[in-house]
């Protein structure tokens, strides 16, 4: 799919017809690119909207001449691979506070004792509560 500078032009002028048709032309191969990176329904969605919405912004960058579905396609793959390793560094960032306070927790058990204490009080007072409401 090649768009020339007639095409090019409306997209800049917010021409919804046609994007909506390079939408429905492109829409199952851009969700495939970006499915098959993040393996999430939900967020290939929300990704799957930024990358039209950049591409909006970016039109500009389009080479005439060029195809314009593996154009919008990079796009979608670049921006699929930003939010996954976003996750990944997200994660990573988790396990190592989650070490971190297993480590600390074993270096003061009175400070573990304490957090136990604690979850029980509360397990007393949810099953209190829960006893309350069923009278």
């Amino acid at each position: 799919m090649i768009l020339g500078e007639k095409e090019i032009n409306r997209l800049k002028a917010h021409d919804e017809s046609l994007f909506e048709s390079l939408y429905q032309q492109t829409k199952i191969g851009v969700y495939a690119m970006i499915f098959g990176i993040v393996k999430n329904h939900m967020l290939a969605e929300d990704i799957m909207q930024d990358v039209y919405m950049k591409m909006l912004i970016k039109i500009d960058q389009y080479h005439l001449g060029t195809n314009f579905y593996n154009w919008l396609l990079q796009i979608a793959k670049y921006q699929a691979i930003d939010v996954y390793r976003r996750q990944r560094k997200e994660e990573l960032v988790e396990v190592e506070q989650v070490d971190y306070r297993v480590n600390h927790q074993q270096e003061n058990p009175d400070k573990e004792d304490y957090l136990l204490h604690m979850l029980s009080v509360l397990d007393d007072e949810i099953g209190r509560a829960s006893c309350r409401e069923r009278v």
